[in-house]
């Protein structure tokens, strides 16, 4: 049965990994994301788009490690070992991997949203300073901040906080 693993790369050498396990024939999927590069320039401002990794550093492979030994995978180039949790290895569920290639294809076509709130979803928030506060999903600030709204001292404020801290679900 194939199971898809998580391999963790050496620096700036996921495409390097990627292709290297492919030319061995395994399955391998290296989520992508387009990013704005903006330079100035004496004739103006010039921006492309470039291709990165969504996860640097990580890529997943799928692959059944009865019929097909793992071994060869850390020895790749590029490669510096799985992610393994003592002496197990890290796996992740196909729903999963749909998840990320469904919101990797949205984003490249269309610039639809890729965060998981929806305006008036009931969140929580765990950070710096925060252990599971409930609030309100508002919307998305910019990038990488979102804008809650929280009972405090019994009104209702709207916070920006990053999106890095709020889930759906509690960690207690």
């Amino acid at each position: 049965m194939k199971v898809w693993f998580v391999v963790y790369c050496k620096p700036q050498k996921d495409d390097v990994a990627e292709g290297s396990l492919l030319r061995q024939g395994f399955e391998v999927y290296r989520p992508l994301i387009n990013r704005a590069i903006t330079k100035s320039k004496r004739a103006g401002i010039i921006t492309r788009s470039m291709k990165e990794s969504l996860f640097p550093r990580y890529i997943f492979l799928n692959v059944d490690p009865e019929i097909k030994s793992l071994t060869s995978v850390k020895y790749s180039p590029g490669v510096t070992g799985f992610v393994k949790f003592g002496d197990r290895y890290s796996t992740i569920s196909d729903s999963v991997i749909n998840s990320i290639k469904a919101c990797e294809y949205e984003h490249q076509n269309g610039g639809a949203k890729i965060h998981p709130f929806e305006k008036g979803d009931n969140v929580f928030i765990n950070g710096k300073g925060f252990t599971d506060i409930k609030a309100t999903f508002c919307e998305m600030h910019s990038e990488n901040r979102v804008v809650v709204l929280l009972n405090m001292l019994g009104g209702m404020s709207t916070m920006t906080v990053p999106s890095s801290y709020v889930s759906k679900t509690s960690i207690y």
